[in-house]
């Protein structure tokens, strides 16, 4: 200890005046520096998407698929991969391939048309067909176009709600099925017919996370307006009905743009496929249909049909109608 007014005090509060002056001099530095910092804007909408179109069609000219087997709890199964093209390879690059193979398609994202692409190998032999807002029993691989994985569901084949997945995955598994038998229990694990449906998409960022990085499965998706690619396995399809309103929320897509996630009737910020009450006239949505059983199972499913009455003949049926 030092006592205050001793010699060695004072050597040490001037040895720790100096330094904090040092330190102090370099925090100004510092923020110098800082302002001299030229903050970069990000890149538009527009910017994103031409990038992004060029780096997907770079991918494309420069890689073909492969199948790849294997088998995961006991089953057998497929998932496609992609390997560098050259043209000793003997195989067709993915761009070469027919358009009923490699389809290219188009989506809205901030007012814009982006273009992204699904492979086709084998759209399944199901009876249901997946639109953006179906449940499905899919395993699939999320990877960057170098290849590095953000996310693997190769295990035991997991649901995913499309409804709830980003853009460009729910609208990349449209019309693809399952397969055509009804899955079994062997060991304690699902186990499916080998008609499954098997693809792959190629996503522009702004179909996928674009700027929002997010946590998937522990692991974190690290890159801004990246460009992803998902091959996947889907094995059986079921149609969804969110809002337990009788009507499957496939048909709830009123402006029929093809995706019922923006339709929202009384303007209460739920989609209707979401909402027991899509009118907001405290009337359920479910008492303002007619649900008929024409297939006589006793329940009311896709392949049953339904009425939609329109009591003051407005041309709107009653249960989009509030009044």
């Amino acid at each position: 200890m030092y006592l205050a007014g001793s010699k060695k005090y004072r050597m040490r509060i001037n040895k720790f005046i100096g330094i904090l002056g040092i330190m102090l001099l370099a925090f100004g530095a510092c923020n110098n520096d800082d302002d001299n910092i030229e903050i970069q804007e990000p890149p538009t909408v527009a910017e994103v998407r031409e990038r992004d179109d060029a780096s997907l069609t770079e991918f494309l000219s420069t890689h073909y698929y492969e199948i790849e087997r294997r088998t995961v709890s006991g089953q057998e199964g497929e998932i496609i991969v992609f390997k560098a093209w050259n043209d000793t390879i003997g195989k067709q690059r993915l761009i070469d391939l027919p358009s009923d193979l490699l389809e290219k398609r188009v989506a809205n994202f901030a007012g814009l048309e982006h273009n992204y692409f699904v492979l086709k190998l084998r759209e399944g032999n199901g009876a249901i067909k997946a639109s953006n807002v179906d449940l499905i029993a899919v395993n699939y691989v999320g990877m960057f176009e170098d290849q590095i994985l953000f996310d693997d569901k190769r295990g035991a084949p997991i649901v995913l709600d499309l409804a709830g997945t980003v853009q460009g995955f729910s609208l990349g598994l449209e019309g693809f099925a399952g397969t055509s038998t009804e899955p079994s229990l062997e060991d304690g694990f699902p186990s499916y017919g080998t008609d499954y449906g098997l693809g792959a998409i190629f996503l522009p960022s702004a179909l996928g996370y674009y700027n929002n990085v997010r946590p998937e499965g522990g692991r974190f998706i690290s890159r801004d307006y990246a460009p992803l690619i998902f091959s996947f396995q889907v094995l059986d399809v079921q149609i969804a009905d969110h809002d337990n309103d009788g009507i499957p929320s496939r048909d709830e897509d009123i402006d029929k743009d093809g995706s019922p996630r923006n339709d929202d009737t009384d303007g209460d910020r739920i989609p209707d496929f979401n909402d027991s009450d899509d009118d907001n006239d405290l009337v359920l949505t479910i008492d303002e249909i007619i649900r008929n059983d024409t297939n006589g199972d006793g329940e009311i499913d896709f392949d049953d049909q339904l009425e939609f009455p329109d009591t003051d003949a407005d041309g709107v049926p009653d249960y989009l109608d509030k009044e």
